[in-house]
């Protein structure tokens, strides 16, 4: 009976050495496959982090692409007006040193909307002065001989050119001393025409200076005439304007 109670003990030992170490083994790898788990948690959110990151560099790149495409349109946009440009002012170069009747035909629309709206400020301003002017024989002298130098400007100015454009601008420049001397007349005779008798004077002594300078230029010299042409118009309306208050 007692070895059977040994030998029983013993293998009661032996049965609770074992399971200790198999319980010990056993906290050991649940420890381990814990740390594991937690480092493969960890490596999870960083590779998540790290998408996320990719993702917004992918968009931004996305973004910058797009704008790059957009900036190369405007860019070849732009490169086409310029060409475009380039090939109008090029083509408006060889109208203008074409030494026949096509040159006047080149005239911009831009030009002849200034033309005008200077055309019209004068007419308004002459219209303006000419209200408070003296009606005297020595004024009605002073605009016949206005009207008279721009009739001998000539009746055609853009038909002139080749050899006829030297001997036009001839007579431009004294058709255009001849409406200075009248604009300082002007300006000794009536107080209140001060200020348009001396934006005359100033552009008159500005465009006799011009043609002393372009009177060998055949395009200058076109320009001149042109010149000639609208002081023709602007008087034709002061005059047009002047009859209006003599009536």
């Amino acid at each position: 009976m007692r070895q059977i109670r040994s030998f029983k003990e013993e293998n009661e030992q032996k049965l609770n050495d074992v399971i200790v170490s198999k319980t010990n083994q056993m906290d050991k790898l649940r420890d381990e496959f814990d740390s594991r788990v937690g480092e493969f948690e960890q490596e999870i959110l960083r590779s998540a982090a790290e998408n996320e990151e990719l993702s917004r560099s992918l968009q931004e790149l996305s973004n910058m692409v797009v704008r790059i495409s957009e900036e190369k349109k405007m860019k070849n946009t732009e490169s086409a007006n310029q060409l475009e440009l380039m090939d109008d002012f090029l083509e408006m170069e060889k109208l203008a040193c074409l030494p026949n009747d096509e040159n006047t035909n080149g005239h911009s629309s831009a030009d002849s909307d200034a033309e005008t709206l200077a055309a019209m400020q004068l007419k308004k301003s002459i219209s303006t002065v000419l209200q408070s002017l003296p009606k005297d024989a020595a004024m009605e002298k002073i605009l016949a001989e206005v009207q008279c130098a721009i009739e001998d400007a000539g009746g055609a100015p853009f038909e002139c050119h080749g050899p006829n454009l030297a001997a036009a601008a001839e007579k431009l420049q004294e058709c255009q001393e001849t409406i200075l001397l009248l604009g300082k007349q002007l300006k000794s005779m009536c107080p209140q025409t001060e200020q348009v008798a001396s934006s005359l004077s100033q552009e008159q002594t500005l465009n006799l200076e011009e043609d002393n300078e372009s009177a060998t230029s055949t395009k200058k010299s076109r320009q001149q005439i042109e010149f000639c042409f609208r002081q023709r118009s602007t008087i034709d309306d002061y005059n047009e304007i002047s009859d209006g208050t003599e009536t």
